[in-house]
């Protein structure tokens, strides 16, 4: 999988001296067990790595096609725009050191599920057609990317014996109220990055929700926060410089044309680690899932290292076949 720069099937079958088309029909229509194969390596990176977190990632790959399992109109990184793409999710080990990719799951968007669309019967039936052409199963639904992160996450813990470790990922997945939640019921603490301008909100750290009192009429009140919520950075800015802890990463805070506030925060992370952590180690955390973005880098240039991301070399698999068969049933198809 790591050799060589390109690849689709028939480069890889020509480095491992093997016959293209059978390859191609292993990766594509046999029944080999690819959660078996995934576990394998997911515990043997583990061991390998010496994981500190989980990173939660998504790709977008570029691909176009009727008959293309997933292929929706929507924001692709690859491109910067709105664009027609496939988007699996993954699950990262990641350390200072080194990244592994250990699950995938294809996200289908609403119009290749059928149950979303019951209300027009037309559409419901094209649907239908489609991913029996394609091979979705049909248990395969629509799910947000953030509960396909959930899943893995209990797949990995649960199924596979992975450790528990903090969670780190984009305003993607942290602007998610659910998914915070989620993590917090798993009891997996996380460092998640948050948009500056999202639907987020938050209460000052020392506000406690408070039970009105009860008027002896219909259902008690329940307890809620007697002031209104706010932004984050409202937040940051009504605290003050004396709440403020300096934390020197890389960039400087100097401003400059391309950092014009420094005088403010321009990032905003939630994070549940325990009180006392210190702030090098809050940062640390939250920025270590840019490990996963750096050893994406290495492989598509080319120049990666043993336990680069491997999720990464799928951007040039052919027809994107073996993200699809990794993450759902083998026989899907272009």
């Amino acid at each position: 999988m790591l050799d060589g720069k390109r690849k689709s099937m028939q480069p890889m079958a020509e480095r491992l001296g093997v016959d293209h088309q059978q390859q191609q029909q292993f990766v594509s229509s046999s029944t080999w067990d690819y959660t078996e194969a995934r576990r394998r390596v997911a515990r043997w990176a583990a061991a390998q790595i010496t994981p500190e977190a989980y990173a939660i990632d998504d790709v977008g790959f570029p691909k176009d096609g009727y008959d293309s399992p997933g292929v929706a109109r929507m924001y692709c990184g690859a491109l910067g725009r709105r664009g027609d793409c496939q988007i699996p999710v993954s699950i990262n080990l990641v350390s200072d050191t080194a990244s592994s990719a250990v699950d995938w799951r294809l996200f289908l968007p609403e119009s290749w599920d059928d149950a979303k669309n019951n209300d027009d019967e037309l559409l419901a039936g094209a649907i239908r057609r489609r991913r029996a052409r394609t091979g979705i199963p049909d248990q395969a639904r629509h799910l947000e990317r953030w509960r396909l992160a959930l899943e893995m996450l209990d797949e990995v813990r649960r199924e596979w014996e992975l450790p528990d470790l903090p969670v780190a990922t984009d305003a993607g997945y942290g602007d998610a109220t659910g998914f915070r939640q989620g993590l917090t019921e798993r009891g997996l603490a996380y460092a998640v990055a948050v948009a500056v301008k999202g639907s987020t909100t938050c209460y000052p750290g020392n506000a406690v929700p408070q039970r009105p009192a009860y008027s002896g009429q219909g259902r008690p009140p329940g307890a809620a926060y007697q002031q209104p919520h706010t932004t984050l950075r409202a937040l940051a800015t009504t605290a003050g410089g004396q709440a403020v802890r300096t934390v020197t990463w890389r960039h400087g805070s100097k401003a400059t044309r391309d950092n014009p506030r420094a005088a403010e925060p321009t990032d905003y992370w939630l994070s549940t680690p325990p009180a006392d952590t210190p702030p090098r180690e809050l940062v640390r955390i939250a920025k270590i899932r840019w490990r996963v973005e750096h050893d994406y880098r290495e492989t598509a240039a080319g120049t990666h290292r043993p336990l680069a991301n491997h999720q990464r070399v799928l951007s040039h698999a052919e027809g994107s076949k073996l993200p699809l068969s990794i993450s759902l049933p083998t026989k899907f198809r272009r």
